[in-house]
């Protein structure tokens, strides 16, 4: 099944700068629930608890993860943790980050003795 997007409501927290957002979804017994949130919203999606490819997995659909949760990178079939080297930059000063956002390719330069591709999860480092 594809992921369905969830209802949320909208409620105010403590602080007036900040809003809470509740959803509520359900997956069938011996299935997990898992969430993707990003800019476009909130979806969700049920796995096989029994399925390896829950671990790290934010979209599960067609018998597979098919979007890694934050903080998780596709490695073959499924989704292992990864964290950027703190403080690499390439030649022209950018991170990670801002080569995965301006989507830039990964490359084999070193810079600093780490390539993008040994440093930069998105580029399988």
């Amino acid at each position: 099944a594809l992921p369905v997007s969830l209802p949320w409501s909208q409620a105010q927290t403590n602080s007036s700068s900040s809003t809470a957002f509740t959803a509520q979804a359900t997956c069938p017994v011996n299935q997990l629930l898992l969430w993707d949130v990003s800019t476009q919203g909130i979806a969700s999606s049920c796995c096989p608890e029994s399925s390896l490819s829950c671990a790290g997995c934010g979209q599960f659909a067609e018998g597979k993860c098919v979007k890694c949760a934050g903080g998780y990178t596709m490695r073959g079939s499924g989704c292992q943790s990864c964290v950027d080297t703190a403080g690499w930059l390439d030649d022209n000063g950018m991170s990670c980050m801002q080569l995965q956002q301006a989507g830039e390719a990964c490359s084999e330069q070193k810079v600093g003795g780490l390539s993008s591709k040994e440093a930069c999860c998105h580029c399988d480092g």
